[in-house]
């Protein structure tokens, strides 16, 4: 079927998503139009005595689809691949199956380019991450469009502890987000049936909501939750709200606050990396920060699972996954009502609104705390208690020109100047002690046509802006840029 495609339909955010193996037969026919003849891609003996044991697929075999994205999905026909950045991970074996995950992470309207960020996924691991750069060279042409068929299904967002109080809590806060649910909790009951009555007047007709029953104390449990996670492919948000009562033994504190959370995390992984995002999070408790008597063994399982979510989201935050540790004040709920006394307390909704709000916000670092008087972030531990992007308190501005930052508060031009540096040396690899403020394209080593463009691209999703085609051909040199970016800050 032929279709009509414009450019101005492309946006941030698309997907295409595809399956793709290699095998040792069609390496003859790379190694005849490469000239790449190296036994280790062909010849087991040899192979057998390297570190990887048997022959391995020659990378630029690997990034070989990368074309098939451009010249068939983004754009399709009237593709002008401009260049890409590539690193290769892990090793790859003939006859691995492989994912290939494209998504559009920046469009850019008066050049027609698009910025496309690719994972090559096995299973849990990514072996092959790429940053391309495609130009369209029509506004619409007639087409065979794959994109459509490649996208991936909806997302689902997993709750355990559903059928708690503050489970239930994200569970209507979600639906009403629109999000898919999986919902775990022990078994049916009055309590389930509550909560499904609730849901089916807060989500929309064309929301999926799952109850999947499963004591999380008990391994075997936990082990067929995580396959049917596997099966389903569809989770990239998890809260982990589970939590056996304050006196259970240690046993099961540490087998739900920690072991589920681990075994769920290496379930939904590849979901998540395919859709090159995804949020851990766990709902602690500020228990880990203050000594309370009694508690020691709740607080200990509490902690590993802070420092198993720190682990998680520095190993994959480059991927565009976080790990996050909701620290919880007091919450009015039967589990804390023997703890709670007089002590101030946060309603569950309130928590869960707190909560979702956090763990939407790609800004937050990994470990917030919440209670009822506000909330604070910070790294894992809060030693040093820095405050997350956007939380920070707005300073009177000082005098003199200001330029507007995302989140609508004003900086100085200090902080500007060290800013759009700090853009332009990162995208032109310069050293430290280079003064880039001097160049400019043709002028600058590494500021070249391709790199300009990737520049352009990149200056727009900083500061949020949108520049056009009369300032992109002006904006040549350090200053232009700078001066082009401000003009358009200061009207926002």
């Amino acid at each position: 079927m032929t279709l009509t495609k414009t450019f101005s339909e492309f946006q941030v955010g698309d997907m295409a998503v595809f399956e793709q193996s290699f095998t040792q037969e069609a390496f003859a026919d790379f190694a005849g139009l490469s000239g790449d003849h190296n036994p280790l891609h062909h010849d087991a003996s040899y192979a057998a005595q390297s570190e990887f044991e048997r022959p391995i697929v020659p990378m630029h075999m690997t990034m070989a689809p990368l074309s098939r994205i451009a010249g068939m999905i983004f754009p399709g026909d009237p593709s002008l691949y401009l260049g890409h950045e590539l690193r290769s991970i892990l090793p790859v074996f003939y006859g691995d199956v492989l994912t290939y995950s494209a998504k559009v992470t920046a469009v850019n309207p008066s050049l027609r380019t698009l910025s496309i960020r690719v994972l090559v996924c096995r299973g849990a691991e990514v072996v092959l991450d790429a940053q391309m750069q495609v130009m369209s060279r029509l506004e619409s042409w007639e087409a065979q469009g794959e994109a459509s068929d490649l996208t991936p299904d909806p997302e689902a967002a997993l709750i355990t502890g559903a059928t708690g109080e503050i489970g239930t809590a994200l569970a209507l806060t979600l639906a009403q987000r629109g999000l898919n649910l999986v919902l775990v909790d022990r078994g049916p009951g009055a309590k389930r049936d509550a909560l499904a009555r609730e849901l089916e007047m807060a989500a929309g007709k064309d929301q999926r909501i799952d109850f999947i029953t499963a004591d999380l104390c008990r391994p075997e449990e936990t082990a067929a939750l995580c396959a049917q996670l596997v099966e389903r492919g569809d989770v990239t948000s998890v809260f982990h709200s589970a939590s056996p009562p304050l006196t259970a033994p240690l046993q099961d504190l540490v087998a739900v606050n920690y072991g589920a959370l681990q075994q769920i995390s290496e379930a939904v992984l590849p979901a998540m990396l395919v859709r090159q995002q995804g949020v851990l999070a766990n709902i602690g408790s500020v228990a880990t920060e203050r000594v309370i008597p009694g508690w020691h063994d709740y607080s200990a399982a509490k902690a590993m699972a802070g420092q198993f979510l720190s682990a998680f989201d520095k190993s994959q935050s480059g991927f565009g996954l976080r790990g996050l540790n909701i620290l919880s004040g007091l919450v009015a709920t039967e589990y804390s009502a023997s703890a709670q006394g007089s002590a101030p307390a946060m309603l569950p909704q309130e928590l869960a609104e707190a909560v979702v709000e956090v763990a939407l916000d790609e800004r937050a670092g990994r470990a917030v705390m919440i209670e009822w008087n506000g909330r604070r972030a910070g790294e894992v531990g809060f030693h040093d208690n820095r405050p997350a992007p956007g939380q920070m308190a707005t300073a009177a501005p000082a005098a003199g020109n200001t330029a507007v930052n995302l989140s609508g508060s004003e900086m100085g031009n200090d902080d500007f100047q060290t800013q759009i540096e700090a853009v332009v040396r990162g995208r032109l690899r310069s050293p430290q002690d280079e003064d880039v403020t001097q160049g400019g394209l043709g002028i600058s080593a590494g500021w070249d046509s391709l790199r300009h463009i990737e520049l352009v691209l990149e200056m727009e999703r900083v500061f949020g802006i949108r520049y056009n085609a009369g300032e992109i051909e002006k904006m040549l040199t350090f200053q232009a840029l700078a001066a082009t970016t401000q003009a358009h800050l200061s009207q926002k």
